[in-house]
């Protein structure tokens, strides 16, 4: 009489549902990717407004102008304007015009941010004299370098002490997930900022957020803001 098999898997078996399991995990995860990604381009937009709200509220409880910089990597610097400090150059002449810029670095409130990764955006400016009447009209005619000249350039964004703020609109671009699938970091970056160019709406996701010179924000439902046309884009 031959020996009855032990009952369970052989080892291939088990391969071959394992193999068969992660096959639905990955079409399942490529059904639904869009999906998921905008539902974490949506925390985005609503993450940034409610920072822009921040500093609305702050600069009319502070009674004083705030801003914000931005960096094309897609970090975000608050600052304060100080109309007691020396303006750029004249740091030495007491004399000298007064009024400038000054990063908020040690603020228990207004913190630096950054986007989130796999998150673009793009950031196109209504007006500018608004926020040029904080400067001085000679702040920035001293001699320098290039890289001299860049630090001290003045906030993208103004937030004002009477509850107005430049005018502003900046978008948030995410690449759907399945369009990068498989694909190595070195060669990732370079497909994802490709996509991004070509703002192709059936693999670009965009969020939207406007700024009003009133201190109002709002999502609009669509743009015509893409990525590469943007005063600063990340």
């Amino acid at each position: 009489m031959l020996p009855r098999r032990a009952a369970g898997f052989s080892l291939l078996e088990l391969l071959v549902v394992l193999f068969v399991i992660g096959m639905m995990v990955a079409m399942v995860s490529l059904s639904f990717g869009g999906q998921s990604d905008g539902v974490a381009l949506d925390k985005e937009a609503l993450r940034w407004q409610a920072r822009f709200a921040l500093m609305h509220d702050e600069a009319i409880m502070r009674g004083e102008e705030l801003g914000l910089k931005f960096d094309q990597e897609g970090g975000v610097e608050p600052m304060r304007f100080d109309p007691d400090a020396p303006a750029p150059g004249y740091e030495d002449d007491p004399e000298g015009p007064k009024g400038a810029w000054k990063a908020l670095d040690d603020d228990g409130v207004l913190k630096n941010w950054h986007s989130e990764p796999g998150i673009h955006g793009a950031l196109r400016l209504e007006g500018l004299s608004l926020g040029q009447s904080l400067i001085p009209d000679d702040a920035f005619e001293v001699e320098g370098s290039s890289q001299e000249r860049e630090k001290r350039l003045t906030p993208h964004l103004f937030f004002l002490s009477s509850g107005e703020f430049l005018p502003f609109e900046i978008c948030f671009f995410k690449v759907k997930s399945e369009a990068l699938a498989g694909l190595l970091d070195f060669s990732r970056e370079s497909r994802e900022r490709s996509i991004l160019a070509s703002n192709d709406p059936s693999q670009v996701l965009s969020r939207c957020v406007q700024g009003h010179a009133n201190g109002y924000l709002d999502r609009p439902d669509s743009s015509d803001l893409s990525w590469r046309q943007g005063e600063l884009s990340w």
